[in-house]
């Protein structure tokens, strides 16, 4: 019952994760669907894609959310169960900025 409850929403929520014009909604998402998808241990790489996507908003240093997004990214990388290429890649992209 909560896995097709979790297939039907996750999609709304990753739309919400994607909305450039409501950064801290897109935090809150992403919050959500990182507790949703690793209680389920089902985090792909399609969260941490919308993860890193939020990394590059501008509004990330002027919001009241960056310590929660940051956070939530320290959370994410640590409690990955093996390193993710896709981790080198945007972190090396996101330093090179």
């Amino acid at each position: 019952m909560a896995d097709k409850l979790i297939a039907e929403h996750t999609p709304h929520l990753f739309a919400l994760a994607h909305h450039e014009r409501s950064f801290p909604t897109a935090v809150q998402a992403l919050c959500l669907l990182h507790q949703l998808l690793s209680a389920h241990a089902s985090i792909s790489d399609r969260f941490y894609r919308a993860l890193y996507a939020a990394l590059l908003q501008p509004a990330l240093p002027t919001s009241t959310k960056a310590s929660m997004l940051l956070a939530l990214l320290f959370k994410a990388v640590s409690l990955s169960p093996e390193p993710l290429p896709s981790v080198t890649k945007w972190g090396g992209w996101v330093v090179c900025l």
